[in-house]
């Protein structure tokens, strides 16, 4: 999965999730306003994270359950 902040056509900034092997969205996700610097994930107790910078604060969010350790990696 390749994860990646930008905007909608309307402005509204978002977190979008691609599939990396076929390019397909899977997700978006509105985000509170514009990450205009990296993000970084991490896994805790099973559970991954995605933490990115939006305006003056840091926003992390869960990906709901639990890692796959299978071919591909994170």
């Amino acid at each position: 999965m390749l994860v990646y902040a930008g905007d909608v056509s309307d402005g509204t900034p978002h977190l979008f999730a691609i599939d990396k092997m076929t390019g397909r969205e899977l997700s978006r996700i509105p985000v509170s306003s514009a990450s205009r610097y990296g993000m970084m994930s991490y896994v805790h107790k099973g559970e991954q994270y995605i933490v990115l910078q939006t305006g003056s604060t840091l926003t992390a969010m869960s990906l709901h359950g639990p890692v796959s350790t299978g071919a591909g990696g994170h």
